[in-house]
């Protein structure tokens, strides 16, 4: 082959240029009117967003003017970035903070909040502490709703309201704190002594203002305000010709008049909480579920001398007595929303501490070991061994749980199947 020809033929198998890439088929696509719909159709829906948009903001800007500053949108972005996932399945996180016997714990957005006599420590999903505060309580209190952390000193004055990096709101009661209880929705109820009266209930809305005060003749134990905020019950007592009787006041937030009221005779209230069928009230040798408007949905009695422990949740309420007088064992009953026998268990040893999350998982903490059950059933699902000394339980979902100690805490994933 010739030079020519051969430097000819490779030239031709080069990339071309783009000035001499071959044309389109059609140069131009002329406009048709189903185009012409379709950009009308996304342009006026774009124009709609944005006046919508435009609406939200001027209204926000108006009725929330005071809130807003540079400072609170720091505060708000650094907040929401503390809230990311949490580890992958199968793997723990163990988190350390000041060893403590007066230590309270709640989960809040998927981390771990610790509260001592001296300071409050949060820690976020993956185990980084975020923020940490010197406090000087002498029964310190703590908890956890959707919104906020709140911690508190029972039978002392003093209140304070954090998210996962700083202080919302605080206060100084008159009278001293005898509980509180909150709600996903924002809303809080002190428990305080009155001068007038055996009991009062100042309820708190999302925003820290006061929109109701309740004041009761009998003496004020506890308090519950249902997750979406549209009624509180509170529990008090009195003496009635010689016999106690339970009084359970049902009212509307942000109203003065109470809904309606139940009277259970021979009853003393120990804590409450509300569930998906209504209110679950923990007494001290008996359990009730009530419905919202008063009804009675079931009862369970218990022996009050053989009890060992009992946790209250919106799954329902546990149990742990004395299986029996010459051992060791345990017997475990968790009762659901409506009342019903969900688990009834015997079990080998000393259980410390027993939660029912809101799937209706039942978790045991023994001295040296964890363990779910499901369904009802006898044999655990899955089994966890520990090697420190734990003593609480806080459920997450979906087999996920923290095991908490006075100095440390650990979050393990447990498998249903």
């Amino acid at each position: 082959m010739k030079p020519m020809e051969y430097l000819a033929k490779l030239q031709a198998m080069l990339p071309r240029r783009k000035s001499d890439a071959t044309e389109p088929i059609a140069a131009d696509v002329s406009e048709t009117p189903y185009y012409r719909e379709k950009s009308v159709v996304y342009a006026t829906a774009q124009m709609v967003i944005l006046m919508i948009l435009a609406v939200f903001l001027a209204v926000s800007f108006l009725t929330g003017s005071g809130r807003l500053s540079v400072e609170n949108w720091t505060l708000f972005i650094s907040d929401l970035s503390s809230a990311v996932v949490l580890p992958e399945a199968g793997s723990t996180e163990t988190l350390t903070y000041v060893a403590d016997e007066q230590n309270r714990f709640a989960s809040y957005r998927g981390g771990l909040a610790v509260l001592g006599k001296e300071r409050l420590t949060v820690f976020t999903a993956t185990g980084r502490e975020n923020y940490t505060v010197s406090l000087g309580y002498n029964t310190p209190r703590l908890i956890s709703s959707g919104k906020y952390l709140l911690a508190y000193d029972l039978g002392g004055s003093e209140l304070s309201v954090y998210n996962s990096f700083t202080k919302l709101f605080d206060t100084v009661t008159d009278s001293p704190i005898r509980g509180i209880a909150v709600s996903e929705a924002g809303y809080f109820g002190v428990i305080t002594d009155d001068s007038a009266y055996a009991g009062c209930v100042t309820l708190y809305d999302g925003d820290f203002d006061v929109i109701s005060r309740f004041h009761l003749k009998e003496h004020t134990v506890c308090a519950a305000i249902a997750d979406d905020g549209e009624q509180i019950a509170i529990a008090s007592v009195a003496s009635q010709e010689g016999r106690l009787q339970l009084t359970l006041l049902l009212a509307v937030p942000g109203e003065s008049e109470a809904q309606g009221s139940v009277t259970l005779q021979d009853a003393y209230p120990l804590s409450m909480s509300y569930t998906e069928q209504g209110l679950m009230l923990l007494c001290s040798d008996r359990v009730y579920a009530i419905d919202r408007d008063g009804s009675l949905l079931g009862e369970y009695y218990f022996q009050t001398e053989s009890v060992t422990g009992a946790s209250l949740g919106a799954a329902g309420c546990v149990l742990l007595s004395r299986a029996n007088n010459y051992n060791s064992d345990t017997r475990v009953l968790a009762l659901d929303a409506k009342g019903e026998i969900a688990y009834d268990l015997i079990v080998s040893g000393s259980v410390v501490d027993a939660v029912m999350d809101e799937s209706g998982a039942l978790y045991l903490l023994y001295a040296d070991a964890l363990t779910m059950h499901i369904d009802g059933e006898s044999a655990p699902r899955d089994t966890v061994a520990l090697m420190s000394s734990y003593e609480e339980l806080l459920p997450m979902g979906e087999g996920e749980i923290f095991v908490c100690g006075q100095a440390r805490a650990v979050y393990v994933r447990l498998q249903a199947e």
